[in-house]
C-alpha cells in the first residue's frame, strides 16, 4: 500500500530541555532500499488530523481537555493514548505519505572533529536553555496550582456553577484560564524587573530600591 516502511520510532519529550511538556516522534523509515529519518511533533500529527481526520482530532482534543492544567501536557496525553490502546503508527504512515519531503537520508558517520564542535555548541546552548527551562517549569507549575486552588474555591463558594449545564462549566474554565494567564504574564514581567534590580544591588550600582 505504501512505498515505504516505518522501521522504528522513538519518543522524546522536551521537559528536561526547555521545560515544556511536548513530545516528538523520531522515525526511521526504509524507502527504496535506503534508510531515512524524520522528526514529527505531536502537534504536527494533531494538525494533520484536524485537516484530514476530524474524528480523530476530536478524540485527541477530548483527551487533552480531560487533563487539568496549562500547557500542552503531551506526555500525559500520550500516557492516556497508550492506556486506551490508541494506534498512532497508521497516522505516521498517512502523514509521511503526504509529506515525503520531510524524510532526510541517513547521514554519514560523524567525525571526531565534528562531534567535538557539536558538543561545544550544545554546551553553550545548554547554559541558556537551562534558564528557559526553569522559567517555563515555574510558570506552568504556578498556573496549574492557581487553577487547582481557584477551582476548589469556586466549588466551595459557587457550587451552583458546577451543578448547572456544561456550557456554564466551560465558561468558568475559560474565565479562569484567561485571568490566570494574564496574572502569570504580569508576575513574570515583575519578576524580571525585580531580578534586574537585585543584580544591580549585588553589583553595588544602586544603594536601595525606590
Amino acid at each position: 500500500m505504501y512505498s515505504f516502511k516505518i522501521i522504528s520510532f522513538h519518543i522524546y519529550d522536551s521537559i528536561q530541555e526547555i521545560g515544556i511538556d511536548s513530545i516528538q516522534f523520531h522515525l526511521e523509515v526504509l524507502k527504496e532500499g535506503r534508510t531515512f529519518y524524520t522528526l514529527l511533533s505531536y502537534r504536527d500529527i494533531y494538525r494533520f488530523c484536524e485537516e484530514n481526520l476530524p474524528n480523530v482530532a476530536t478524540y485527541l482534543k477530548g483527551v487533552r481537555n480531560n487533563i487539568s492544567g496549562f500547557g500542552p501536557k503531551e506526555t500525559k496525553v500520550w500516557a492516556i493514548l497508550q492506556e486506551e490502546a490508541f494506534e498512532i503508527e497508521p497516522l505516521f504512515y498517512q502523514f509521511i505519505e503526504q509529506h515525503q519531503d520531510w524524510l532526510s537520508p541517513a547521514s554519514k558517520p560523524i567525525t571526531a572533529e565534528e562531534r567535538k564542535a557539536m558538543d561545544e555548541i550544545v554546551r553553550e546552548l545548554g547554559k541558556e536553555s537551562t534558564l528557559i527551562r526553569d522559567a517555563n517549569l515555574r510558570e506552568t507549575a504556578f498556573m496549574d496550582k492557581i487553577l487547582e486552588d481557584l477551582t476548589a474555591r469556586v466549588l466551595e463558594f459557587y457550587p451552583e456553577i458546577f451543578e448547572s449545564n456544561s456550557e456554564n462549566i466551560t465558561m468558568l474554565k475559560d474565565i479562569l484560564v484567561k485571568n490566570i494567564s494574564n496574572l502569570s504574564l504580569e508576575l513574570e514581567a515583575l519578576a524580571f524587573e525585580s531580578l534586574k534590580d537585585y543584580r544591580k544591588l549585588k553589583s553595588g550600582k544602586i544603594d536601595e530600591l525606590e
